[in-house]
Formats: structure tokens, sequence, C-alpha cells
């Protein structure tokens, strides 16, 4: 209870600030490590939060970081490594750890992609592809799901198609959602500041999905992340779902 009372109060402001001196501003974005075989992508958040992903990547490789003034270090359920880095130019880092030393070149940072308000119709026309960038830490162009119905639309990262974030509305009629969450007691939590009434889960297969209710409109937002969306994703989730409420 204690967590969860924690995260709740998370929820209700942006995404936190990181105590002072805990990751290095230079190190916050996407990099891709430059060699020769598959491609591993290191995602580096200002919260201290990281996720290393691609086909070249190994598994469970989502935790916690910290770096600063030429050091770093993860932990991950299944993994901890440290060592050393040094920037070679605005956007090149060499990290030093147990695999010996390589390279990583930068392939986004947050502030890139594109600054419209809009991305497509239907749901696409709720998010601005720069705010999805920001939860998926990469490049994501909008696809409409159901032209026909204009309901859902999905966004992939350009680095890696497994990772996404979809967003789908409906009418709620009949108290659907009020019902539906009441449903989902044991496994939802409820998230503060988002629309008229909103809660969260995070599902076996590694989904962190965030519903809401605003002005009789239920919007569901999905993120998938590969290896697995952690609840410290939330913020970011949270922070898109207070933008698209203020749409409706």
């Amino acid at each position: 209870m204690k967590l969860l009372a924690l995260v709740a109060l998370a929820l209700a402001a942006s995404p936190p600030v990181p105590p002072a001196g805990s990751i290095d501003p230079a190190l916050v974005g996407t990099w891709k490590l430059d060699y020769a075989g598959p491609a591993i992508f290191w995602v580096v958040r200002p919260d201290g939060t990281y996720r290393l992903h691609g086909p070249g990547a190994k598994p469970r490789q989502f935790g916690w970081m910290e770096g600063n003034e030429g050091r770093w270090s993860v932990r991950a359920d299944l993994w901890a490594d440290e060592g050393t880095y040094k920037a070679a130019g605005a956007k090149t880092w060499i990290v030093t750890g147990k695999f010996g030393t390589g390279t990583w070149k930068q392939v986004w940072k947050p502030g890139e992609g594109s600054a419209k308000a809009v991305s497509g119709p239907g749901a696409c026309r709720l998010v601005a592809p720069a705010e999805v960038a920001r939860v998926l830490y990469s490049p994501a162009p909008g696809q409409e799901d159901n032209p026909a119905k204009a309901e859902g639309c999905r966004f992939r990262s350009i680095f890696s198609s497994l990772d996404e974030l979809t967003i789908t509305t409906r009418p709620n009629a009949g108290n659907f959602f009020q019902n539906h969450r009441e449903s989902r007691a044991r496994s939802a939590m409820d998230v503060p500041a988002v629309g008229d009434l909103a809660f969260t889960e995070l599902t076996a297969g590694g989904a962190l999905t965030l519903q809401f209710l605003k002005s009789g409109i239920w919007v569901t937002l999905q993120l998938r992340l590969q290896p697995s969306a952690m609840m410290e994703d939330l913020p970011y989730l949270a922070e898109l779902g207070r933008a698209v409420a203020g749409r409706l």
C-alpha cells in the first residue's frame, strides 16, 4: 500500500525530477550501439529509468540507472553493471563495462520530432507525434487502425515495431466505464488528475494501460515497450493522458 501511495503522488505531477547528480543530462535520450551486430538501443530517461532493447539486446534489460561525472551503473531484476563513460562529441558516448568498451551514437533526444498539434483523423488528432515520442523515446508516426470508424490510432517506434502506443476512444454508454473499473478492482489503480476518472493496469504480457473518462468519452492509452513496460513509465503515460483529456 505504501508503494501505491507513492506512485499515486508521483502521477499528480509531470514526469519526476531526478535527484541532483543522478543522471548527466548529456546521457538522456536513445542511443544505438555502433557495431556490426544486430541493433541494440539504450534508452536513458532523466528520472533514472533505462531500457535496452533491439534484436541484439539481452532479455529483461530494464531497470534503474545512475550516471554522472564519468561513471555509470545500472541495476535490473536479472542484471547489474557499472563502469566509466566519456563524451566523444555531442552525440557520441564511449562506455566501458563488463563487456569491454563500446561506442554509442545518439539517435533521439527529448525535444526532437514533429511539433504539430495533431497527426491525423480520428483518435490520431488527439495526440501530437512529439508527445508520443516522449513516451516511447523514439519518433513514432501515427497510423489509423480503423479508418471507417476513425476511433483508433497506433504509433510505432521507428527503432522497434514492438514499441508502440495505441489510443482508442468510444462513448461511455450506460456507465460502462464505471462498471468496468469496478470489475478491475483488484488489478487496477486509480490515477489522479487525468480526465474525470482514470485508472491504470500493468498486464501480465508487459503492457501498461491507462483508461480515463472525459466528457462522456472513454479513452484508452496502451503502452507496449520491449522487453516490457514498467509502472515507472506511468508518469509519462499520464502526462500524455492529461494532454488528450484537454482536447476533448
